[in-house]
């Protein structure tokens, strides 16, 4: 395992005769604690051979990109008493909001007749005197190629994209596949069968969406919490903008009274913030409670520009909270 470069993504099957179902032999502890140290995780969970009086979990698929595998698991073969072990990769797709161009032929001056006097006028004997049929179309395709080149030639075009970054290919195959439900279920409306599939994957993906997109906005809000340029940068992208209202849109009930003022809720946030540290169990869960509040509070501040006043009080928030769990 030192042995290779951990940066590239590794696959490795194998019989390794070690059962990973006890977790406490000296061997399995020795095994599991070298990949871990390596950056190697065994995904097999299931018995890979079966007997009369046993079972176990030798046969292994180990890689250091789990988060890339779709399906993993086993099937019974009947040439042995071992099972085959199977994993199936994510589709790879092209990296979103990036640039993509395509090469297009520009038909600015294409003339229909200039093509016709090209070919008349072209030498096709290379084609004839081939000797084989590949040959003769490779020939054929040259020749082709240049008379287009002269009327139509390429030109490089760039593909706009509206993909939001926060879209993952996993969330997009899900979107397809909705849409498919969606297109079976008008063709035919007396399948209300498909229709409760399309409703609980229509709901899924637009779980899925919003837990995207916090992460998104949680995974800025950390990465420039000390670049105030480069972070209203990032929130704009998100749809916010930096408006002068003399009056919020934000309303806070303090002390029984309807609070506008932006510096007021700001500060009132600020004071909230130690006393929900200190009421806290000790078994909450943590990250998704800072997640919650981060993204509650970002929407307030985005809007009222007081942003900036609170993320080094979250910070001390989030730490404080890891300490005490």
């Amino acid at each position: 395992l030192k042995s290779l470069d951990i940066s590239q993504e590794t696959y490795i099957f194998g019989d390794i005769n070690i059962c990973t179902q006890k977790t406490n032999g000296f061997h399995q502890k020795a095994y599991l604690n070298c990949l871990s140290t390596s950056g190697f995780v065994q995904i097999i969970t299931e018995p890979t051979r079966i007997s009369q009086n046993s079972s176990s979990t030798i046969d292994h698929i180990i890689c250091n990109s789990k988060d890339n595998i779709n399906h993993h698991g086993t099937i019974p073969l009947g040439l042995s008493d071992h099972l085959l072990t199977f994993c199936s990769r994510k589709l790879v797709r092209p990296t979103f909001h990036a640039h993509n161009t395509v090469r297009i032929r520009s038909m600015k001056n294409y003339d229909s007749q200039k093509l016709c006097t090209n070919i008349s006028n072209t030498d096709w004997s290379p084609v004839y005197n081939s000797t084989t049929a590949d040959n003769a179309w490779q020939n054929f395709r040259d020749i082709l190629d240049n008379i287009l080149d002269t009327i139509a030639p390429f030109k490089t075009i760039r593909i706009k994209q509206r993909t939001e970054p926060w879209i993952t290919a996993s969330i997009l195959d899900k979107i397809q596949m909705r849409d498919k439900l969606l297109a079976q279920y008008k063709k035919d409306n007396s399948k209300k069968e498909l229709h409760k599939q399309y409703n609980k994957l229509r709901n899924e993906v637009q779980r899925e969406i919003d837990l995207a997109k916090s992460n998104h906005l949680e995974n800025k809000l950390n990465e420039n919490s000390g670049n105030p340029k480069q972070l209203w940068r990032n929130l704009k992208t998100l749809g916010y903008k930096n408006k002068t209202n003399s009056r919020t849109n934000i309303v806070l009930k303090i002390s029984s009274k309807l609070c506008h003022d932006a510096r007021e809720i700001g500060n009132y946030i600020n004071d909230f913030l130690p006393q929900l540290r200190q009421n806290l169990p000790i078994n909450y869960r943590f990250r998704k409670m800072y997640t919650v509040l981060i993204i509650f509070f970002s929407k307030i501040f985005i809007e009222t520009k007081m942003l900036h006043l609170v993320l080094s009080n979250l910070n001390v928030f989030r730490k404080s909270m890891f300490r005490m769990n």
